[in-house]
């Protein structure tokens, strides 16, 4: 239990296993190491994630089930507890914390961080999704006082199809702890077949998002040619699609998906190669992840982030969206140890935790 007067309260639909989750917590549990008194504000408790949030964090959970539900308990929040600063993650959440604070008269920071792309992400969402992101973002995300993105591809949109001040925009990306990756990924674990095979690895929500039929289809071209294995890690609705796709190409005994893994880095550590297929992303934690451990890297030119973790090409290999010939032949020249070399210091230098800690801190007025 937090003790005292709260410093910095962060707000998020749950701790479930995806990438901005994650991120809300490595900053939560970087802030509480700095001294500040942190609080985590969830709608449940559901999520594999809060056993990964430190002693001296603390979490509360408003049990409802859906952002604009928790509205009144988030004004009385606000007017309770008056937390210096409050930093908010993803749409629904960044709208019903916004919609408080401004009813609340919130007289403390308050910050949102949009976290990927959003027209792409439109054709998939609901109708009434649709109308909240076109009518809500130009209306509630002013109420703030910083909107902050992950990659300057997001920005450019909120500024170019939202119309959000350019300079009420910042660019803070990602925080990866390279020190936690690294020892980490040397904890044992073990793939479910004995040979040596190489492995492709890849990661998050089975979601339409990551694209990973188009992967599954290139890794079965590959598979025409060489011998090789490939893991996806993550869990998410498009399980089933996704096993009974592998069975329809064939490649189900050469394909594992073992759902959530709390240390996917032991495995990308054991693996010959990481690609993300996305169709949209903002600045992919999972990439940079692959790319602390000197991983060869291929990503698909999505809006945005690959582009700008990868520099066009400088730290690995860029390919086009939804082509799984270019995207086998890109694993094929992995494989054979062709794709770009880095140096993992030189490369990881803009993602450092201390130096993202630090921003976020100035950005919501520490």
């Amino acid at each position: 239990m937090v003790t005292g007067s709260i410093d910095i309260t962060l707000f998020l639909p749950g701790l479930f296993g995806g990438g901005a989750e994650r991120i809300f917590v490595r900053l939560a549990n970087a802030f509480s190491k700095r001294g500040f008194n942190v609080e985590i504000l969830v709608l449940s408790k559901e999520g594999p994630l809060f056993s990964e949030v430190a002693d001296s964090v603390h979490v509360r959970v408003l049990n409802k089930s859906t952002p604009a539900r928790a509205i009144p308990l988030l004004y009385r929040y606000l007017r309770t507890y008056k937390p210096k600063a409050v930093l908010s993650g993803l749409f629904h959440a960044n709208v019903a914390m916004a919609s408080a604070a401004r009813l609340a008269h919130f007289g403390g920071r308050l910050v949102l961080s949009e976290r990927s792309t959003l027209e792409n992400s439109l054709r998939l969402r609901s109708r009434m999704d649709r109308f909240l992101l076109r009518h809500w973002i130009p209306v509630a995300y002013p109420w703030s006082s910083k909107v902050v993105v992950v990659a300057n591809g997001v920005r450019e949109e909120l500024v170019r199809d939202f119309g959000l001040p350019r300079q009420d925009v910042q660019v803070i990306y990602n925080p990866i702890d390279i020190q936690m990756v690294q020892e980490r990924s040397r904890e044992p674990v073990s793939f479910p077949w004995e040979d040596n095979q190489p492995v492709i690895i890849a990661g998050g929500r089975l979601h339409i998002q990551k694209d990973f039929m188009t992967l599954m289809e290139a890794f079965a071209l590959l598979r025409k040619e060489t011998s090789a294995r490939l893991v996806i890690l993550g869990e998410g609705a498009e399980r089933g699609r996704l096993e009974a796709y592998a069975q329809e190409l064939g490649i189900s005994e050469d394909v594992w998906l073992p759902g959530f893994v709390s240390n996917p880095w032991a495995y990308m550590r054991r693996s010959s190669l990481f690609v993300l297929s996305s169709l949209w992303e903002g600045l992919p934690g999972i990439l940079l992840e692959a790319m602390a451990l000197g991983l060869p890297l291929i990503a698909t030119r999505c809006p945005s982030g690959p582009e700008e973790i990868l520099e066009n090409g400088r730290y690995g290999c860029l390919v086009p969206m939804r082509n799984p010939k270019v995207l086998s032949m890109a694993m094929a020249q992995g494989l054979s140890g062709k794709l770009p070399r880095y140096d993992v210091d030189l490369a990881m230098q803009r993602f450092d935790m201390s130096v993202a800690t630090s921003r976020y801190l100035e950005a919501l007025g520490f």
